[in-house]
């Protein structure tokens, strides 16, 4: 399997299946049964990713004002999972809620300070109730900033109107774990997208090289314009047969497929709820190169970190860039990333602060590094 991105440092988020937290029954008439559910983003880097949760809370906002409300716990899972197995369409229900009609501002998972008693990928109790197991085998406890006690909140909320539905929780693991510069420690952070699956339709298809070949480990993102640079909606990875399958909320997006070793390709697609679009790509070669380097945010903690945006010019309608690759890179550490050779306009943004901007464009060069230093 090609690794796409060598270091990986950013945000995490994360959240899992669990037993329900249900509460009375309910004829529809002021209530809602909210179904929440995991997926997970590709992440190359890593064989296995696991997170212990405890639990998972929503916030309902106060009916008077809008501000926000009281936290209720709708599931106690209290299990490890392997975030890695969520993947390419497959989904772990984290728990149901019979939740009364309104609006709720946030979902939070708290995550568990001890492990459960299963087994991991190499046939062994958990070490830690938070690790990767990296792709040389290797052990790396996670540090979580107060994940254990205020938890891991997910921005972005949802309205109960006497319907069931589903929410599906979309995790990124690979830009979650923080090798953090030359600590030694490795860090979770958070990141994730929430659709409501009622008003969501699925993306499938298979992508092949220019021999008619499946290609794998092939990035798909479905993307749409943003005030500064593309938005990643959510993205799948194909499988060893060249198949892939991502669940979007309905709405007009760019569809991207990239790799390090063919050009990027996209098409302008338009989702509607419960609905399937069959999209199947042929991809040609390109030669690659690698942009490599330091970064420093001066008066910032060794953990902050910022995100390397790596966009190019659309070769599709409907919008003018697309995001090829992103970065993350802890203060005072260092990473690299390899892309198709080309030019590429770089963004940045310090997820902390929330400053962001362009930096000069980098060149990737066939068979050849890009050294970079960032100083911010």
């Amino acid at each position: 399997m090609k690794t796409r991105i060598f270091m990986i440092i950013a945000s995490l988020f994360v959240i899992l299946s669990g037993c329900s937290g249900s509460s009375s029954s309910s004829d529809g008439d002021g209530t809602g049964k909210v179904t929440f559910s995991l997926k997970d983003a590709p992440a190359e880097s890593y064989k296995a990713v696991y997170v212990s949760v405890a639990r998972v809370e929503v916030q309902k906002n106060s009916s008077s004002d809008g501000s926000a409300g009281t936290w209720i716990t709708v599931s106690t899972p209290q299990k490890t999972y392997n975030l890695l197995e969520l993947v390419n369409g497959a989904k772990s229900v984290l728990g149901s809620y019979e939740l009364e009609d309104g609006a709720y501002g946030q979902i939070r998972l708290i995550l568990s300070d001890s492990p459960d008693t299963g087994k991991n990928i190499n046939g062994e109790n958990h070490p830690y109730p938070n690790y990767v197991i990296d792709s040389e085998g290797v052990v790396h406890k996670l540090k979580v900033p107060s994940g254990y006690q205020s938890g891991i909140k997910i921005v972005g909320g949802f309205s109960v109107n006497g319907q069931d539905f589903e929410i599906l929780l979309d995790f990124d693991a690979a830009a979650s774990v923080v090798k953090a510069g030359n600590s030694g420690q490795w860090l979770l952070k958070s990141v994730i997208k929430s659709i409501v699956v009622t008003d969501s339709g699925r993306i499938t298809g298979v992508v092949k090289d220019p021999n008619g070949n499946p290609v794998e480990d092939v990035l798909v993102s479905v993307q749409k314009s943003g005030s500064a640079y593309p938005e990643i909606v959510a993205s799948s990875e194909t499988d060893d047969d060249g198949k892939y399958s991502i669940d979007v909320p309905s709405g007009s997006y760019t569809l991207v497929f990239s790799d390090e070793d063919y050009r990027s390709a996209c098409e302008a697609v338009s989702i509607s709820a419960n609905t399937t679009s069959i999209k199947n790509f042929s991809l040609s070669y390109s030669a690659k190169g690698v942009i490599a380097g330091a970064l420093s945010i001066a008066g910032m903690t060794s953990d902050a970190s910022v995100t390397l945006h790596f966009l190019t010019a659309s070769p599709c309608s409907g919008t003018s860039l697309i995001e090829v690759g992103a970065l993350n890179i802890v203060n005072r550490g260092e990473g690299e990333i390899e892309l198709p050779e080309g030019t590429y306009l770089v963004y940045y943004v310090h997820p902390e602060t929330g400053a962001s901007g362009n930096l000069e464009p980098m060149v990737v060069n066939a068979g050849s590094e890009t050294i970079f230093e960032i100083d911010l």
